[in-house]
């Protein structure tokens, strides 16, 4: 019988591993590992650390990665809202980072990779 990745003696383990079992833990990293392979910047074989997943690609390789996906935010208060959909990585950090998401410290935006937040509710998209 195979063992997790999350027994801790079993690390480093292949990135092909990685991506099978790590969206468990970690779906951006486990989408960023996927999409290192697709473009032929990793390896499948390729050992990695599933303590620290991103840093098997460099810091451009990451942006690249950041920059190529869409983005949702979702607004996280008493309920997980979804807002914004499928917008650049820019576009969700400027949304985020805009003082009309921190409304009296009740609730915050955050971003995560279309379509990854499925329990959230549908929301009223942000306008800033």
């Amino acid at each position: 019988m195979q063992k997790s990745i999350f027994d801790v003696e079993e690390s480093p383990l292949s990135v092909r591993r990685y991506i099978q079992e790590g969206e468990i833990y970690d779906y951006t990293a486990t989408a960023m590992l996927q999409w290192a392979v697709e473009t032929g910047y990793l390896s499948e074989h390729e050992e990695i650390d599933w303590f620290h997943p991103r840093s098997a690609v460099t810091h451009e390789q990451e942006m690249e990665f950041y920059h190529s996906q869409k983005w949702d935010v979702i607004v996280f208060g008493h309920k997980k809202y979804l807002t914004n959909e499928a917008v650049s990585y820019d576009e969700a950090r400027r949304i985020c980072s805009h003082p009309s998401t921190r409304k009296a410290g009740r609730w915050f935006a955050g971003f995560a990779l279309h379509g990854s937040c499925t329990n959230a509710v549908p929301g009223e998209p942000f306008n800033v």
